[in-house]
């Protein structure tokens, strides 16, 4: 929360090119906000631990918003290790190969 204050602190005065991004220890806020951004060029929300440290790589959980369904891959394309698509079967029956 200090590290935060001190952030704010220096980009009071930085202009429109740096903002911060928005920042609650609230989940029912997070959760209106990952509602209220769904369709904007926000792609996604990002959470980590008040005390964890800023570490490189990807450490932070990501949540982002998607229409998911289930179903089974039945084959892909190009090489098993290193696959350019996949064929699914959807739960009801029906399956999905992209062309190429």
């Amino acid at each position: 929360m200090e590290r935060r204050q001190v952030l704010l602190d220096v980009l009071t005065d930085a202009g429109p090119s740096i903002v911060p991004v928005w920042s609650t220890t609230d989940l029912d806020e997070a959760l209106l906000w990952q509602a209220a951004l769904e369709g904007t060029d926000v792609e996604r929300i990002v959470a980590k631990p008040l005390r964890e440290a800023y570490k490189a790589g990807r450490v932070w959980a990501k949540i982002r918003h998607a229409d998911t369904v289930n179903a089974a891959v039945v084959g892909f394309t190009s090489s098993a290790r290193h696959p350019k698509a996949l064929a699914v079967r959807l739960s009801d029956g029906r399956w999905r190969c992209p062309s190429g």
